[in-house]
């Protein structure tokens, strides 16, 4: 008996050692844009899951050529701005949605891309949500700017090369 109440104190005693927890204040910032493409939902889908279409479409850099990001759990190595880290598929519908979560190597931020296809007549409709946090106050409307100032350029370089001949 002597022996669990010991064993009950170490908990305890690992709590008071620990500290008051603390927090910090964080934004999360949820941006979206989307473009019209000629193509049908399956051929913008096969673009947006290869290495090279997803990154013309969000501004990634993927080290993996031939890789693709086209069914849940797949991982590529990329870096985005001076943040490396690594794309994790977390949801694909094929032709309908996909959601692609960065994990930054130093974990200082969240940040998921939600695409989503919307046949469109004979096209597409390509919708990104982006979605991040930012726990910089000073300077995360800035950020956000720059981010929705280049999300119509990605995403006309992504039409580009799902609507040429």
């Amino acid at each position: 008996m002597h022996m669990s109440r010991s064993l009950l104190a170490v908990p305890a005693l690992l709590l008071l050692l620990a500290g008051e927890p603390t927090y910090k204040r964080s934004s999360l910032v949820r941006l979206e844009a989307h473009v019209d493409v000629k193509a049908p939902p399956a051929a913008v889908w096969k673009a947006l899951t290869s290495s090279k279409g997803f990154a013309v479409a969000t501004g990634f850099r993927i080290e993996e050529s031939d890789a693709r990001l086209a069914k849940v759990g797949d991982v590529l190595s990329a870096s985005v701005w001076s943040d490396r880290g690594s794309l994790v598929c977390t949801f694909a519908s094929e032709s309908k949605e996909l959601r692609v979560a960065f994990e930054p190597d130093n974990a200082s931020y969240l940040c998921q891309k939600r695409i989503t296809l919307e046949p469109q007549g004979g096209g597409t409709r390509l919708a990104v949500v982006d979605r991040y946090t930012d726990d910089q106050a000073e300077t995360v409307d800035k950020t956000a700017k720059d981010v929705m100032a280049e999300m119509p350029k990605q995403l006309a370089a992504f039409q580009a090369i799902v609507d040429k001949p």
